[in-house]
C-alpha cells in the first residue's frame, strides 16, 4: 500500500493554515481542497479573495483562535509575526485597540476617538497590577 503524501495526512478541506505571503510573513489561510501536494487555499486576512493553490511542503497547520483574538497574545498557540499581527487586527476590528504581550501594552493608532481616557478609567486601573484588568 502507498503511504499517503503529506497533503492527504496533514490537511483537509476546512483546515486552517499559514502560508508565506507577499509581504514576507506569514498569512491566515483556509483550505478549500487538497489535490496531491498542491492545497488550494483562500486568505482569511481577505475572505473575499481568490482561491490559489501552493505546494503543502510550503504551509504550516494553524490553530483555531477565538474570532475575536486574545487579550494577551502570550496565550496564542501560533508565536509568530503573522500570528501577532492577524490577532491585533481580529482586535482592531473589534475596536479593541490595546493588547498585552506579557506585561507589554501593544497600542494601534484607530485613527478616531474612543471615549477611553476619562477620569473614572484611569482610576480604575490605577495601581492594578497587569494583566489583572483587560488592556
Amino acid at each position: 500500500m502507498a503511504k499517503p503524501g503529506v497533503a492527504e495526512m496533514d490537511f483537509q478541506p476546512g483546515g486552517l493554515v499559514w502560508y508565506q505571503g507577499p509581504s514576507g510573513y506569514l498569512l491566515p489561510g483556509v483550505v478549500k481542497a487538497v489535490r496531491g501536494n498542491q492545497v488550494s487555499l483562500q486568505n482569511t486576512w481577505e475572505p473575499t479573495s481568490e482561491i490559489f493553490t501552493m505546494p503543502c511542503d510550503t504551509l504550516r497547520q494553524r490553530s483555531v483562535t477565538d474570532d475575536a483574538g486574545v487579550e494577551d497574545m502570550i496565550q496564542l498557540s501560533d508565536l509568530h509575526e503573522g500570528g501577532l499581527i492577524y490577532n491585533i487586527k481580529k482586535r482592531y476590528l473589534q475596536q479593541c485597540i490595546y493588547t498585552y504581550t506579557g506585561s507589554i501594552l501593544v497600542a494601534v493608532n484607530p485613527y478616531q476617538m474612543f471615549d477611553t481616557y476619562g477620569v473614572d478609567v484611569v482610576h480604575q486601573y490605577e495601581g492594578q497590577i497587569i494583566g489583572k484588568l483587560p488592556p
